[in-house]
């Protein structure tokens, strides 16, 4: 699986979104997932931009900013922070944003 730390205020991340959501329709009836953790404050901007790029995946938001306990968890120091997970949960990559290489870990998964 994926997982994404991120804010709805980078517009990085929400164009690299739109690569998430290829990828994830083409590997997720392989059985891959993604959980997006919001750093947002403001959690009426993050519903906003989750609701308007349709994004199918499991999408969070405490309202906590930078001091969400997920980012302290996985030792986020910047945002946006990917980390993809092999199927028995070891963490296998960190930080891959090229749509085309994350592709590649992707299938080297089997996913």
């Amino acid at each position: 699986f994926i997982l994404v730390f991120w804010t709805s205020t980078i517009d990085q991340q929400k164009m690299f979104n739109h690569d998430l959501k290829e990828l994830y329709s083409k590997y997720n009836p392989k059985g891959l997932e993604i959980y997006q953790v919001s750093a947002d404050v403001d959690k009426t901007q993050w519903a906003t931009v989750v609701k308007e790029q349709a994004l199918p995946w499991i999408n969070v938001c405490d309202g906590r900013g930078t001091a969400c306990v997920a980012l302290n968890t996985y030792a986020v120091t910047q945002l946006p922070t990917l980390i993809l997970f092999d199927k028995s949960g070891n963490i296998v990559a960190k930080n891959i944003f090229d749509k085309a290489a994350l592709d590649r870990e992707l299938g080297k998964l089997s996913y």
